[in-house]
C-alpha cells in the first residue's frame, strides 16, 4: 500500500485539500515536498502560504473558487510548475529537527 501511495504521488500534479481544521499541515507539506501544486484553504500551514505563489488558497465553502483554482492550474502548466516549485522550496524549510528545536524553545520560554 505504501508503494502505491508513492507511485500515485509521483504521477500527481495537483493536491486538493479543502480542510477546515488541519492542525499543522503535514499532508499539505508532504504534497509540496513532492513538487505537487496545492489548492487548499487558509488553515494549518495553508494560512502561511502566499496565494498564487506557493499554493492556490480558497475560502472555506467557496466551491466555485475551488473549482476555478483547480481548473486554472490544470489549464496553465507554467503556473502549475511555478506553484509546485515555490511550494517545494517552502516545504523544505520544515524538517523534523528544526520543528522539534522550535517547539522545545517555545516550551522553555513558557517554563521561564
Amino acid at each position: 500500500m505504501f508503494r502505491e501511495l508513492i507511485d500515485k504521488l509521483r504521477h500527481s500534479s495537483i493536491f486538493f485539500f479543502p480542510t477546515y481544521s488541519e492542525g499543522f499541515g503535514l499532508a499539505t507539506l508532504e504534497a509540496m515536498s513532492c513538487s505537487i501544486a496545492v489548492v487548499t484553504t487558509p488553515t494549518g500551514i495553508g494560512c502561511n502560504l502566499k496565494n498564487d505563489v506557493e499554493a492556490k488558497i480558497c475560502g472555506f465553502n467557496e466551491v466555485r473558487d475551488m473549482y476555478s483554482a483547480i481548473d486554472h492550474i490544470i489549464s496553465n502548466p507554467s503556473l502549475r510548475a511555478t506553484i509546485a516549485y515555490n511550494g517545494f522550496r517552502f516545504a523544505k524549510n520544515f524538517t523534523w529537527q528544526k520543528q522539534v528545536s522550535m517547539l522545545e524553545e517555545k516550551y522553555l520560554q513558557w517554563l521561564s
